[in-house]
């Protein structure tokens, strides 16, 4: 057998075992695109002819058990939240931007967060489901942070949810 294949190796970092276990959803932030821009047009009529789009950074979805994460290609994660616990509506806060590309400019802040029920968060799926490693592409250890990153999100998943349990505990 190949070294590849005995170590699990990428770009010369071996890969845990357990990052080629957690499987990740890449998300497509520009399905949601055209609903928020008739509403932000329908809101701000003054805007009409400017473009917003969401905040893509947070692009992969960890979603089994019950365990609902969104992260970053450098594992950087976030929980959902409960925002309004009677009609029991839970999600994630996104930021939004103002498309500046035709002025020749990127936007580094948010103009609007926006908080997006799981429901919403839904039709952002794609049909790409990758392990952990591949979905943070060249970003996998890339240094000690992004390393440390990873590290805490294992350690969440272990601890925290019923990610790796043969039955839904809830």
């Amino acid at each position: 057998m190949s070294e590849e294949k005995n170590n699990l190796s990428k770009n010369g970092k071996v890969i845990t075992p357990i990052s080629a276990a957690i499987k990740v959803i890449k998300l497509d932030w520009s399905k949601l695109n055209p609903e928020l821009n008739e509403y932000l047009h329908g809101r701000f009529p003054e805007q009409k002819n400017d473009s917003w789009y969401w905040e893509d950074r947070y692009s992969g979805l960890i979603d089994k058990n019950g365990v609902y994460i969104i992260l970053t290609k450098e594992c950087v994660f976030m929980t959902p939240e409960i925002f309004d616990v009677k009609k029991k509506i839970i999600g994630f806060e996104i930021g939004v931007y103002k498309d500046l590309s035709k002025q020749g400019a990127q936007a580094t802040v948010p103009d609007w967060d926006f908080r997006l029920a799981i429901e919403e968060i839904e039709k952002t799926k794609t049909d790409i489901i990758v392990p952990l490693y591949e979905f943070m592409e060249d970003r996998y250890k890339y240094n000690t942070r992004i390393h440390d990153n990873e590290n805490g999100l294992i350690r969440y998943l272990e601890e925290e949810t019923t990610y790796f349990s043969k039955k839904n505990k809830s």
